[in-house]
């Protein structure tokens, strides 16, 4: 028997090769309709033209460190000046522009990956992050990217949050509004206008709102009523009866001085009439010693021609010269309890009565660096107008590094602790602090330049 040949082994090996893979490529068309089988082996023997896309640049990038919005500009510069010169867009969130950058030094990279190392800037758990997303759409001719931008608290990103309800709630601004009926209703100091209770609550929402994933308090006044309408989450509900509670907490302490003064003064004001009362009572006494003073004088004179002519006793004499005595002693009595109930009255009128008098808050100047809240300074500065009133001064001084100026405030103390209050509070929200320690107005104080 004679042996197959190899060359008819691999001939056989062949044809079975082909079968099986001819099988295994009609697999994928099996249950399919004549239609759409020959639809699919149309799309895949027409292969697909690539994205038309603008050629991307590669770049040196040498910074020395800077702000965000500075180190996106290095990158478009030197995208500008590379040989593709395609124009690099960049949005960058408004709360991340001036966020600091260390320096970066990168070596022919394309612009995309200079964007992408934003994301290492800060490290996973830093107080930060950054990343770039590439929006170019096919037919462009110039790239663009966006910029998300987060803040981390606790090592938790604040994108993460629980989906809060909107709900409405009313607050009652009366007490705010409108000083107790017993105080001087005239003292801008007991109370504040709409305006300034409405301009603090509406600049706090602004700024919890600046990084979050809610829409900003929704604030409706009714006058007629002094109610304040709110419609937001139960946090930005929080946060209203915060700031609310803050500047009643204020008003609240210049009332309760305002309060004691006057109680202090009321207390005078009876005394002195206690004292003019007891002082006519005095005077009675005065008046009946004198009257019974002349007629003991008489009386020991009359007794002194008799005892003389040897027709009186000398015991009458006697008597009667200790009658004219206790009478001037009772006279000398009175006069002495009439002068202390005079002076009296003029220590309560001129000397306590005086300094229970309410001054008002004593005036200081204060500096706000409102530098870190440099996109809402115009809402701060509104609302220190509204707050400080008429008496008080507002001006806007270059400081060392900002280019706007600071706010210089002269005010009442209570008028400056409203809006120290206020001003911390707003720092703690654009930082996302909740626990950020604030100035005391004290600190503040001593802080700003002396007149």
């Amino acid at each position: 028997m004679r042996r197959p040949s190899p060359f008819a082994a691999l001939s056989l090996f062949a044809s079975v090769a082909l079968s099986c893979v001819a099988s295994a490529q009609s697999e994928p068309n099996q249950g399919l309709s004549a239609a759409q089988a020959a639809a699919a082996r149309n799309q895949t023997a027409t292969p697909r033209p690539d994205p038309i896309r603008p050629p991307m640049p590669i770049i040196d990038v040498e910074f020395p460190g800077g702000s965000v919005q500075e180190f996106v500009s290095a990158i478009q510069k030197a995208a500008s000046q590379s040989s593709a010169k395609t124009p690099v867009n960049v949005m960058v969130p408004s709360e991340a522009a001036d966020v600091p950058l260390p320096a970066v030094s990168l070596k022919r990279v394309s612009a995309e990956t200079a964007l992408q190392t934003l994301r290492h800037a800060f490290g996973n758990h830093g107080p930060f992050q950054l990343r770039s997303d590439n929006m170019t759409s096919d037919g462009d001719e110039g790239l663009t990217f966006a910029l998300q931008f987060s803040k981390q608290f606790s090592g938790v990103p604040q994108q993460v949050t629980m989906h809060q309800p909107a709900v409405s709630q009313a607050y009652s601004l009366r007490g705010l509004l409108i000083a107790p009926a017993e105080l001087d209703q005239n003292d801008s100091g007991l109370r504040l206008s709409a305006d300034a209770v409405l301009g603090a609550l509406k600049l706090a929402s602004e700024l919890e709102a600046t990084d979050a994933t809610v829409a900003p308090t929704q604030l409706l006044y009714h006058e007629d009523t002094k109610l304040l309408i709110a419609r937001g989450t139960p946090d930005q509900h929080r946060l209203i009866e915060g700031v609310i509670e803050q500047i009643t907490a204020t008003l609240l302490q210049r009332r309760a001085e305002v309060a004691q003064a006057q109680d202090r003064s009321r207390s005078d004001e009876m005394q002195i009439l206690d004292l003019e009362s007891q002082g006519q009572a005095i005077r009675a006494q005065f008046d009946r010693a004198r009257s019974e003073l002349g007629p003991a004088t008489a009386e020991v004179k009359r007794l002194e021609q008799l005892v003389a002519s040897g027709a009186g006793g000398q015991g009458d004499l006697e008597r009667a010269k200790a009658q004219l005595q206790i009478a001037e002693t009772n006279v000398g009595a009175a006069e002495a309890q009439m002068a202390i109930a005079q002076r009296r009255r003029e220590i309560l009128r001129t000397g306590n009565a005086g300094s229970h008098h309410v001054p008002k808050a004593e005036k200081v100047v204060v500096v706000y660096d409102v530098r870190d809240l440099a996109n809402f300074k115009r809402d701060f500065m509104d609302l220190v107008k509204q707050v400080i009133g008429p008496d008080g001064k507002m001006d806007v001084v270059p400081a060392s590094g900002d280019s706007t100026g600071s706010l210089v405030v002269k005010a009442g103390r209570d008028r400056q602790e409203i809006l120290v209050n206020i001003f911390n509070t707003a720092r703690r929200l654009k930082a996302n602090e909740p626990k950020l320690p604030g100035a005391t107005l004290d600190q503040l104080i001593q802080k700003s330049p002396k007149e």
